[in-house]
């Protein structure tokens, strides 16, 4: 489940505005002077949007208690811009995958890592004393090899 927490001064001017209209009843709203708003949240600027714990426009608490200036849409504000909200609510609502997310958006390391893959098997094949430990190593011998054979017979097979 996806949470969101605003977190704002007691007299801070955006602090209405700022207020999420549609997810009121999903949404915690956290005074920073407050005792009962944990001390982490007291450090960030007011307004500020968090979703799942993370300032929607990207930023790190403070160490003193300040007004956010945002910007977007060529102008700045005093309130987050709905489309950082909005992205921060899809990013939050997207799965988690299995930690390698880059993958599907690099479509050249997969073969890439295929290639290398192959390249590494075939020295550990060319280079390995005992070719019976490597099944890879075991085929690609006996094909050298019998090449090899062919060219000098007088050269013995390990």
């Amino acid at each position: 489940m996806v949470t969101v927490e605003l977190v704002c001064d007691q007299g801070c001017p955006n602090a209405e505005e700022a207020r999420i209209t549609g997810l009121a009843a999903q949404c915690s709203e956290w005074t920073t002077s407050s005792d009962t708003t944990p001390a982490h949240l007291r450090r960030y600027g007011s307004p500020t949007v968090l979703v799942n714990g993370r300032d929607v426009a990207g930023a790190e608490p403070g160490e003193a208690e300040s007004c956010r200036v945002y910007e977007g849409n060529r102008r700045r504000s005093g309130v987050p811009p709905t489309e950082l909200i909005v992205s921060a609510l899809a990013a939050a609502d997207q799965p988690k995958g299995s930690g390698v997310g880059f993958i599907p958006t690099t479509p050249y390391l997969l073969p890439l890592t295929v290639a290398f893959l192959f390249i590494a098997l075939g020295a550990l094949a060319f280079r390995a004393e005992t070719r019976t430990a490597l099944a890879l190593g075991v085929v690609a011998s006996d094909a050298r090899c019998s090449a090899c054979a062919s060219e000098n017979p007088s050269r013995e097979r390990r």
